[in-house]
């Protein structure tokens, strides 16, 4: 069988769970972000220390990013104080078990993938849904999921049938400027078609056209940014999750980087008011 035909066997199987936990409302969407972002966290930290060796972070990676989302629903402001105990934890872990001249290094790479996922991704995941159940609350979340499965897909095929130019060779060799066209528009279709119904707030052709031309943009992004972390962790995937996709940040790199840029634009055109704008 082929990798392609795995990998579409693999998606019409896992998204209708995807679909299950995003709909239902805030437990089962706490559920789905520490599938996300802990499963992510744990990649993360397995690839640093493949590469770099150092202490064991496997289970405090994860953790670290799980109580993280799990605050997001609380109404204490405890995420400052949970940060620095974590950044406490990472010190005193590295001038005990790690080399002086690496304590630095050390931290910088853990460190990055704990708050990239734990402080940056998780809040704006989170911010892209409301309180209601149901395609009220999980609309503006599932229509940025979406773009990203659209924008991947759209680069994928034209990449395959027109690519000739390389887009980025030294970060990864297969993507194409034909590529990236082709996901482009085809990420402007879907957020011009899709907006005025799933987001009839937001105002039409405007902020769907900038929305689309953003989503786009970002995917590529948030694509290269970890194809860069896999090639200087010297691996080919963030790990064997998924059947035909490697792993959870394989599968959701650029929702995870678009996720941030979407929130930030959006409270932008709404100064500041995301969830009533989204209501």
């Amino acid at each position: 069988m082929s990798n392609l035909a795995v990998r579409v066997i693999f998606a019409l199987c896992a998204a209708p769970l995807f679909l299950f936990l995003a709909w239902h409302g805030t437990a089962s969407r706490l559920v789905l972000l520490e599938i996300l972002c802990a499963g992510s966290a744990w990649e993360f930290a397995r690839m640093v220390r493949a590469k770099w060796g150092g202490p064991s972070l496997d289970f405090f990676a994860p953790v670290a990013v799980a109580v993280n989302v799990v605050l997001l629903a609380s109404p204490w402001p405890l995420d400052f104080l949970w940060n620095a105990m974590v950044l406490a934890a990472l010190v005193v872990v590295a001038f005990a078990r790690v080399e002086t001249e690496e304590i630095f290094p050390w931290i910088a790479r853990q460190g990055a993938g704990i708050w990239f996922l734990g402080c940056w991704v998780a809040p704006a995941l989170w911010a892209l849904f409301t309180a209601e159940p149901g395609w009220k609350g999980a609309g503006a979340f599932l229509f940025v999921s979406i773009a990203m499965w659209v924008a991947d897909t759209g680069a994928y095929f034209s990449g395959r049938f027109f690519g000739r130019h390389r887009l980025c060779p030294g970060i990864s060799p297969k993507k194409t400027v034909e590529g990236a066209v082709g996901g482009t528009v085809a990420t402007l279709a879907y957020a011009l078609g899709v907006a005025p119904y799933w987001l009839p707030e937001v105002g039409w052709p405007e902020v769907p056209l900038l929305m689309g031309a953003v989503l786009a943009v970002s995917s590529i992004v948030g694509d290269l940014l970890e194809s860069s972390v896999k090639r200087a962790c010297g691996a080919k995937d963030s790990s064997h999750l998924f059947p035909g996709h490697g792993g959870v940040y394989d599968r959701f790199d650029s929702l995870f980087f678009s996720a941030p840029i979407a929130v930030a634009i959006l409270d932008l055109l709404f100064l500041g008011r995301l969830a009533g704008a989204l209501q």
